[in-house]
């Protein structure tokens, strides 16, 4: 849940006329811009060593926000990480890292398994839903991290009781936990999964398609609170557009959650797809599912200022803070660390040429 730039010590860039060295500040303005204002020629990066042994696997999880929140509030340790020198390690000082939690629910797997593909991939996903269906489960969190342990010992370091004849994590029972000993297999498949909920092309006379992209980087001392308040909002949300479909029998569509669950940047993608034959229905639904975004992207800043916790963008740079900057038009009030983002690139791409600047957003030329 990092962002590449994060990393990124010093680029060097051509801006169509010479080549020049950033790093620090100066690089600010480039993160997330499309390049749009120059071709990044080269980049040097930090580094760090990870552990021997992978760790995959997946759990069954209920979208409860009391759930959640005390699950992240249980792997958060393994989950803030701190790079020394060229080691990276957890907030508890040990090499046992979890850099991934990714969450889907039943019902986005669905569009996968009419899309089809690789049987192999397909497969396996069944299986998982078997398991939560076992479970009384409606998603799954795809755990993926590094360790010097196995990671049979690496589940057994994150059970509640040792001793217990149940074993549970975060009060969640392991007998329904899928362990993957092959992780590229784990990673593909929860890629297929957004994958196939991304390209749904229902047929109708118009289509519509978004969804939600705001990573939010919940403060360490209050993860369970703050992930709690996020995931009621994510909720209410989700009904409310589920409210609004299904009231319009002219609108056929879904919202699908899946996303990224790391305390280090939750980032729900709720992804609303709906067609209709109707154009003047299709356009007040569009602009519902709109304003209904805005809606929820203040309830975020909101959530951030009470608990302590930081909007810190979209993964899609440039792009989604655009959307997210927009739901603040008629309050004034965005996130001042978002507002500052967009002026630094502001700044760039309008000094730079129109062989980059052409594709750039109205709002930063």
């Amino acid at each position: 849940r990092r962002y590449f730039s994060d990393s990124v010590i010093e680029v060097s860039l051509f801006d169509g006329e010479i080549e020049q060295c950033l790093r620090g500040e100066a690089m600010q303005g480039l993160a997330g811009s499309y390049g749009w204002s120059g071709l990044v020629t080269a980049v040097r990066c930090r580094f760090v060593k990870l552990p021997q042994n992978e760790i995959a696997f997946a759990i069954p999880v209920n979208q409860s926000a009391q759930q959640l929140a005390r699950l992240l509030q249980h792997l958060s340790p393994f989950a803030q990480l701190d790079a020394r020198s060229h080691l990276l390690l957890s907030s508890n000082g040990s090499r046992d890292l979890i850099l991934g939690l990714e969450h889907v629910t039943r019902a986005s797997m669905e569009p996968m398994f009419l899309l089809g593909g690789d049987d192999r991939i397909v497969g396996r996903a069944r299986q998982l839903l078997d398991k939560a269906v076992a479970a009384g489960a409606d998603g799954l969190i795809f755990v993926s991290g590094y360790s010097d342990r196995s990671v049979d010992d690496f589940l057994f370091l994150l059970v509640d009781d040792a001793e217990a004849e149940d074993l549970s994590i975060a009060g969640m029972s392991l007998e329904h936990t899928e362990v993957f000993n092959d992780p590229e297999l784990m990673r593909q498949l929860r890629e297929a999964i957004p994958y196939a909920a991304r390209t749904q092309a229902p047929a109708a006379s118009f289509v519509f398609k978004n969804h939600t992209d705001a990573n939010i980087r919940l403060n360490p001392e209050k993860v369970a609170e703050s992930m709690g308040l996020l995931w009621q909002a994510n909720s209410d949300y989700v009904e409310t557009v589920e409210a609004y479909l299904a009231a319009d029998d002219t609108l056929r569509g879904q919202v699908l959650v899946y996303g990224h669950l790391n305390p280090y940047g939750v980032d729900p993608h709720n992804r609303i797809t709906f067609a209709s034959d109707d154009a003047d229905r299709f356009k007040l639904a569009g602009d519902f599912a709109r304003e209904a975004r805005a809606a929820y992207y203040r309830r975020l800043a909101e959530i951030c200022q009470q608990t302590g916790s930081e909007l810190i963008g979209g993964e899609k740079g440039a792009d989604s803070e655009h959307a997210i900057l927009a739901a603040f038009a008629v309050t004034g009030n965005a996130p001042a660390s978002l507002s500052e983002k967009q002026i630094l690139q502001q700044a760039r791409i309008r000094r730079a040429p129109e062989l980059f600047s052409w594709r750039a957003l109205p709002s930063y030329r």
